[in-house]
């Protein structure tokens, strides 16, 4: 008998553990707007530099989440354009990446939860420009760096609205701060 009861009650606690964790197990797919700034530009900050150091940037992410407090994203970012200018020279610079995270998840409600990510992410960068002395130029550059970011998201049924903040290694650092819209399947 005694056999029998403790049969039963780990039966009923292996449930139990698998019922907590696969609570949000599954793949989701998100899409993200917001602004990303370069820390490096202000290097130019010479008098009568012009300087634009933050963009548009727009966020595609591809998931899945293993349990309540554990998912692997892979992702792709587009951090936008920055330039810097005078009247002896312009260059603009543009940034993008592709990588994988892994994501810690806190759930501090049922719909309210905090998230911690680190990464690595293979990114690119092309810069053009023009100077006085030197004429036209360009360039392209490539790297694979770590990134890391902290967030917060309130889910509602399969929908989520999410707020990141992210940093990304470019042999410079890149901050992005993002709103999204993720779909659970």
């Amino acid at each position: 008998m005694k056999k029998v009861i403790l049969s039963l009650c780990s039966v009923s606690a292996l449930t139990f553990a698998a019922s907590i964790n696969a609570a949000d197990a599954g793949a989701y797919l998100g899409g993200f707007i917001g602004e990303s700034k370069v820390d490096e530009l202000s290097d130019f900050g010479a008098p009568g530099v012009e300087i634009d150091d933050t963009d548009t940037a727009y966020k595609f992410i591809a998931g899945y989440r293993v349990n309540d407090y554990f998912a692997i994203e892979g992702f792709y970012i587009d951090n936008g354009e920055y330039s810097a200018r005078s009247s002896t020279f312009s260059e603009k610079i543009d940034a993008s990446s592709v990588g994988m995270a892994a994501v810690a998840i806190a759930p501090i409600s049922p719909s309210f939860e905090l998230h911690g990510k680190l990464g690595v992410h293979a990114w690119d960068a092309d810069w053009e420009g023009y100077d006085m002395n030197y004429g036209y130029y360009g360039g392209s550059e490539d790297g694979t760096d770590f990134m890391l970011g902290v967030g917060v998201s309130y889910r509602e049924g399969p929908v989520s609205l999410r707020i990141d903040l992210e940093r990304y290694d470019y042999d410079t650092d890149v901050d992005t701060a993002s709103l999204g819209l993720i779909y659970h399947f």
